[in-house]
């Protein structure tokens, strides 16, 4: 839970974090210095931010014993797309999201919901991606329950149906 509200919370960063930074200057005090320097550190923190979520999501998620460096393909390629797919989509809410009109609305909910839509999907052949650099490496997949069951059944000696 905590992942995907990083993961959100950078994705909504860089996607209006100018136009809200551009628009605190307008309303009080703080200089455009502020502006340019998020500008600078926008770019490398959002990918650091974006490759640590989907490289833990990759790696804690999955019913399946993946080797730590199968699932760097699938993170790198997903965190290309997210930004190129947050860029894009910052991009129209820039230029033709920004009207008053109901139909201008009525788009930008559209847009956001094919960004979302388009955002899983890079997501989900990220993890086959991985499953493919996996199988071609070591073979056939083997599954579990998942990392965190695993960690928990032999690190703690949790068994949930022996109660």
């Amino acid at each position: 839970m905590i992942l995907i509200a990083v993961v959100l919370a950078v994705v909504l960063v860089f996607t209006f974090g100018r136009q809200v930074l551009e628009w605190v200057v307008e309303n009080t005090s703080i200089r455009n210095y502020w502006v340019s320097a998020f500008q600078s550190v926008k770019w490398p923190i959002t990918i650091v931010v974006l490759v640590v979520a989907f490289t833990l999501c990759y790696y804690l998620m999955p019913n399946a014993k993946m080797r730590f460096w199968t699932i760097m393909p699938g993170a790198v390629f997903a965190t290309v797309g997210w930004i190129v797919v947050s860029y894009a989509f910052s991009l129209y809410m820039r230029y033709f999201g920004s009207g008053f009109s109901a139909y201008g609305t009525l788009a930008a909910f559209v847009v956001l919901l094919l960004w979302l839509f388009v955002n899983s999907f890079i997501v989900m052949v990220g993890a086959v991606l991985n499953a493919c650099v996996y199988e071609y490496f070591y073979g056939q997949i083997h599954g579990s329950k998942g990392r965190v069951h695993d960690f928990a059944q032999t690190r703690i000696h949790w068994h949930p149906h022996h109660r």
